[in-house]
């Protein structure tokens, strides 16, 4: 249970609350490490595309974005999208 104090802004917040949101900074800044990655996230902004569609766009092997969209989901940062592809995704 949360107590009150940590719920009010400007209060300080408890050493777990802060474990949480250093691991969560942790995988946006490792997502965001990768210029590739941050390709793709700027690509996304603009258009859904499928995986075959990006590693296309980019020239990369397609296991290899498969791997960067990994990284950009488990950060929160982007999300499957159901569709006639395969896969699409979108930031």
């Amino acid at each position: 249970m949360k107590s009150a104090a940590a719920e009010q802004p400007g209060q300080p917040r408890t050493p777990e609350q802060c474990a949480g949101d250093a691991g969560e900074l942790a995988k946006v800044g490792k997502a965001l490490a990768s210029e590739q990655r941050v390709l793709i996230l700027q690509l996304l902004s603009r258009q859904s595309c499928c995986v075959c569609a990006l590693a296309d766009m980019l020239e990369l092997a397609q296991p290899t974005v498969s791997q960067h969209l990994r990284v950009l989901r488990e950060a929160g940062l982007i999300e499957p999208r159901p569709s006639h592809n395969p896969v699409t995704m979108e930031g």
